[in-house]
């Protein structure tokens, strides 16, 4: 008894680590930094899940955690990205633009869970849906781009912006914040390629005679 208590105990903790974050940009950066680009867009897109429960969950009544485990259990009306996104759009938490962000994110995590073949942000057809979420001067960084840093960071941008919008942040204010961080990723990228560009030695001239 003892044993399965201690087991139970253990995995819940382990449950809570996993859910535990601020959705800080630099925080996740990091932590995502060292996966591959499918495994961040995967990471990346269990925290968009769970953070449309956790809104969604504040504008019901208090439940128990039995009742929780009754909507998130497999066939329960929160169980899926799907399911979460429609309650959190009829309960008006989103809008119908963000819910087209979501659709989109959600094709971009599926294919990166279960694609047999590579895939990442050199695969054309993923950056193309990434572009779908991102308004046209980010769009145009990420296609014109020959960084593929650039692209990670807009999906972590773009992840953002529908963070800010579950969260309540306007439309406009999710745009410019996350635009600003893009302009700063791009310029600082573009000016560590000017300074790895070797110059061109000088000329040398031919050797003079010497004199008699």
């Amino acid at each position: 008894m003892g044993d399965a208590k201690r087991r139970q105990a253990t995995l819940q903790a382990l449950a809570e680590y996993q859910k535990a974050t601020d959705f800080n940009f630099d925080d996740i950066s990091k932590s995502v930094s060292n996966e591959s680009d499918r495994g961040m867009i995967v990471i990346l897109g269990s925290m968009t899940e769970d953070l449309l429960l956790k809104r969604i969950m504040e504008n019901f009544v208090q439940l128990s955690n039995e009742q929780r485990k009754q909507l998130t259990r497999s066939g329960g009306v929160l169980s899926s990205w799907a399911d979460r996104a429609m309650i959190a759009r009829a309960l008006g938490i989103i809008d119908d633009s963000d819910y087209g962000i979501l659709e989109v994110m959600k094709a971009m995590r599926n294919a990166c869970a279960h694609s047999r073949k590579q895939i990442g942000f050199e695969t054309e057809q993923l950056r193309d849906a990434l572009c779908l979420v991102l308004n046209d001067d980010s769009a145009a960084a990420v296609q014109e781009s020959t960084h593929k840093e650039v692209a990670r960071t807009a999906f972590i941008l773009a992840s953002s912006f529908i963070w800010g919008r579950i969260k309540g942040e306007s439309t406009d204010f999710a745009n410019a914040r996350v635009q600003k961080i893009l302009d700063n990723v791009v310029a600082s990228l573009e000016q560590e390629s000017s300074l790895r560009i070797p110059s061109e030695p000088p000329e040398t001239g031919s050797h003079q005679d010497s004199k008699d």
